[in-house]
């Protein structure tokens, strides 16, 4: 009796490390301890001591199944379980390179698109309007464009002493010069911009559209366009890039794109209240080919077929929120024409 406790305590002791398999037959790596423990159960079917005694429970089924064994007696689970795990990689790297190259896509197309900004000197009686440039560049910036200042590296038509509104005789202003005090020293000549450098352009406006990058001021409908000015335009409208104006630089809008049927907005016409100033400006527009609409200071005009974008600004004698708001929203309009 004794001898056979011995074999039951030994066949315990294989059963924690094996398990039984599909046809509730225990295998054991010692074929000896199979054997015996078989015999053992053979030769005690009957005996009491042996049926209060439970067997141990099996252990877990274990993640890849295994009940074959090789001529020597070596369990095949190791092999099995090495194949099953190297699928599981494969799979893995599989999804991690779709994972990488979704990434990558969507990376790509959300860059931030580039906006230029041509500046015209600074301060609105002979260069850029500079709440208007502000308004610009803080709503660019606000969207998450990349912003680039550009101004022509040129003399000023002269320079206005603004606490009197009257020409300065004693000094002469470069238009490069002046507008970097607006874009805090990042500015370049206006001659490296084109249609491949900036997915846009926006031209704020003040006199120095009417004076630095025309002569509309003293010529009126007869104005000229300075070459860079033209080529650019010209340039974006070819590659059907947005074009943003504001204030009075529509008309260089309506100068260079009037025989392409370009819309266009300077405001509206004076109705005897005195907001409206330069209300005349409607008519040199539309005898140079533009289309004019009237719009409010708060409205913006989008011509989807040149993809240009227009608001009146300070043609209206407005107040600086008043200017700032309006501006702002021809920047967003401007950047949805990018993304469209």
């Amino acid at each position: 009796m004794r001898k056979d406790l011995g074999y039951q305590r030994l066949f315990r002791l294989e059963a924690r490390r094996h398990h039984v398999n599909e046809y509730n037959e225990v295998r054991y790596e010692n074929p000896e301890v199979t054997k015996r423990s078989s015999l053992f159960f053979s030769q005690n079917e009957n005996n009491e001591e042996h049926h209060k005694t439970p067997l141990p429970p099996p252990p877990p089924t274990p993640l890849v199944r295994v009940d074959s064994v090789d001529s020597n007696g070596v369990k095949q689970d190791f092999v099995n379980y090495t194949l099953t795990l190297k699928k599981m990689l494969n799979l893995a790297k599989t999804a991690a390179k779709t994972l990488s190259t979704r990434l990558f896509s969507n990376s790509a197309s959300l860059q931030a698109p580039t906006v230029a900004v041509v500046l015209s000197g600074s301060g609105v009686y002979d260069g850029s309007e500079i709440h208007e440039a502000s308004a610009a560049l803080v709503a660019l910036t606000r969207a998450g464009a990349t912003v680039e200042c550009y101004a022509p590296d040129v003399s000023q038509m002269h320079t206005i002493d603004h606490t009197k509104g009257a020409p300065d005789e004693s000094q002469s202003r470069n238009v490069m010069a002046e507008s970097a005090r607006i874009s805090r020293g990042n500015i370049k000549s206006l001659d490296q911009l084109s249609s491949g450098t900036a997915d846009a352009v926006f031209f704020p406006g003040g006199f120095g559209a009417a004076k630095n990058l025309s002569d509309f001021a003293v010529s009126g409908a007869d104005m000229k366009v300075i070459g860079d000015v033209e080529r650019i335009i010209k340039d974006f409208h070819s590659s059907k890039k947005p074009i943003g104006f504001c204030c009075i630089a529509p008309m260089l809008a309506a100068k260079v794109l009037g025989n392409s049927g370009v819309t266009i907005t300077l405001g509206k016409s004076d109705d005897g209240s005195g907001k409206w100033p330069y209300a005349g400006s409607i008519e040199a527009a539309k005898a140079l080919g533009a289309n004019a609409v009237e719009k409010g200071v708060d409205e913006v005009l989008i011509d989807d077929a040149n993809q240009v974008v227009t608001t009146p600004a300070f043609m209206y004698e407005g107040k600086f929120h008043e200017i700032h708001d309006g501006v702002a929203k021809a920047i967003n309009a401007l950047l949805g024409l990018i993304k469209n």
